[in-house]
């Protein structure tokens, strides 16, 4: 038993080492332009994970329609985000699709595929019936298996996609392997959605030129519920009112203390976002509150397409992958002393116009690289002191 396991590691690591080096065609490789002479008509997209993903990716699908005719191959999950606005063909990996011909000879219709999971069970499948199917011949993307080098067209997208926004991955790896300039969105117009989910009046009421705070994110990536009210307290103290959104999902404000929840008369108000449907109706509903500060998450990403956000990031996700897309650079409140005037002063002049910004860990956590695997790294070490000041800067700040 101990043998097997340890030829798969070994396996695994030549596996790697292979990948590596044929991930190097990619600097010898021409883009399909320059090796067809000619650019492709139609692509098909994978985008079946998380909300997050889904909502990130709407601008750039946006660039690429304007080049091409696409489609994307989304899940039910997230379908109901990018269908009223793109072509989509819904495939979920968890519920086992009936492969059909007909399925196939539909997706091989395509004369490119992009692979932006790099993971989808669908690539899997599709590599045993390239020949008959067309959808593994001309194929882009992460983390493409070996045999995809064996394809009449392979760009594997690079690895330093872990050093920049994955938005900004997307655009230059695309560039490069279709041949083409891709204009740089990092806005999107949900407005034709608003007829269809409409406002809450009393949401809208209450955060207008109001602070908000989203909490309504897994636990796994989120602070513990004691952080917030620690953080909570700043505010009532000083006086400043605040809303708290929480999902129902999540139901994070169901772990606060008694004696929190009866301050909530007096110094801030609560809402749920009951259920997916109900995410763009709140999205309607705040889109003139003053600020919303929150940890990364899919509903932070919708958000941030036309309101304030500070989007806070722990050790759950990297900061230079995930950040709300802007093409102007970010302010990120980004270091380990206490806040100065002399920072709020550079702050002030250098503000990022695109009205995201980001609160990367380190601020949060000044020990946390040292103390991953510690249960309660975050209830020793966030400052919430330091974070009540960077927001109420903001606040006092802001447009």
């Amino acid at each position: 038993m101990q043998i097997n396991l340890e030829l798969k590691v070994r396996f695994r690591y030549l596996k790697r080492k292979i990948f590596f080096l044929l991930n190097l065609k990619k600097f010898f490789q021409k883009s399909y332009y320059e090796k067809f002479k000619s650019y492709p008509k139609t692509l098909l997209i994978t985008r079946q994970d998380n909300l997050g993903d889904a909502l990130i990716s709407l601008p750039f699908f946006e660039s690429l329609r304007k080049n091409f005719d696409i489609t994307i191959l989304s899940s039910s999950y997230n379908n109901f985000i990018i269908s009223p606005f793109f072509k989509t063909y819904v495939f979920d990996d968890h519920l086992k699709n009936k492969f059909s011909k007909d399925f196939y000879k539909n997706l091989g219709s395509y004369d490119v595929f992009i692979e932006l999971i790099g993971k989808s069970k669908i690539l899997k499948i599709a590599k045993y019936l390239k020949d008959k199917y067309n959808l593994y011949r001309y194929i882009i993307g992460f983390k493409l298996p070996i045999s995809a080098f064996l394809a009449d067209y392979a760009y594997p997208f690079s690895f330093s996609y872990n050093h920049q926004n994955i938005l900004e991955t997307y655009y230059k790896e695309c560039e490069k392997a279709l041949g083409i300039s891709l204009e740089r969105k990092d806005s999107f117009d949900f407005s034709k959605l608003k007829k269809e989910y409409g406002i809450n009046k009393d949401l809208n009421k209450l955060s207008k030129n109001k602070l908000l705070f989203f909490i309504g994110v897994k636990k796994f990536r989120n602070l513990d519920s004691k952080l917030w009210e620690k953080i909570f307290s700043y505010f009532i103290k000083n006086k400043v009112p605040f809303v708290i959104i929480d999902s129902k999902v999540d139901k994070v404000f169901d772990t606060f203390s008694k004696e929190f929840k009866a301050l909530k008369d007096k110094a801030y108000f609560y809402y749920s976002i009951k259920s997916l449907d109900d995410l763009f109706k709140t999205y309607f509903s705040i889109k003139e509150a003053k600020l919303l500060v929150g940890i990364d998450s899919g509903p932070m990403h919708l958000f941030s397409y036309g309101i304030n956000t500070l989007t806070i990031f722990t050790v759950a996700a990297n900061f230079n992958i995930w950040p709300p897309y802007t093409k102007k650079p970010y302010k990120e409140l980004y270091i380990n002393e206490k806040i100065n005037k002399e920072f709020l002063i550079k702050f002030s002049q250098k503000q990022d116009k695109s009205k995201k910004f980001i609160l990367a860990k380190n601020l949060i956590c000044q020990k946390l690289d040292t103390c991953v695997n510690c249960k309660e790294t975050y209830c020793k070490n966030l400052n919430s002191k330091y974070l009540f000041e960077v927001v109420n800067h903001l606040l006092k700040n802001l447009k």
